[in-house]
């Protein structure tokens, strides 16, 4: 089954269709270049190695957007948030899909 077809279904109410994607965020900014005044030294200062990954799923029909946040792996985080989706999809009164981003 295609997008466009999940987003006629749910549009007529028979689905709900939720969206997902993930991100990574560093806490050491990688700046290949930048801009500055002649003779100034301009500089950021790095916070180690440290990442934060987040993991967000939306349904604009009910406008939810939870938002989990880890240090670990999008893996890792997917695999102890998934049981909490599936537990929300099952109180639900009609048939649930994750499209997710790639």
């Amino acid at each position: 089954m295609n997008l466009r077809r999940l987003r006629q279904l749910a549009a007529a109410a028979h689905l709900d269709l939720f969206y997902a994607d993930e991100s990574t965020f560093s806490m050491n900014p990688c700046l290949p270049y930048g801009w500055q005044a002649k003779g100034e030294m301009v500089g950021i200062v790095p916070q180690g190695n440290r990442k934060t990954n987040v993991f967000g799923i939306f349904n604009s029909a009910i406008a939810a957007l939870p938002v989990f946040r880890h240090t670990t792996s999008i893996v890792n985080l997917w695999s102890k948030q998934s049981s909490n989706f599936d537990d929300s999809c099952r109180r639900r009164n009609r048939p649930s899909w994750l499209w997710i981003m790639l």
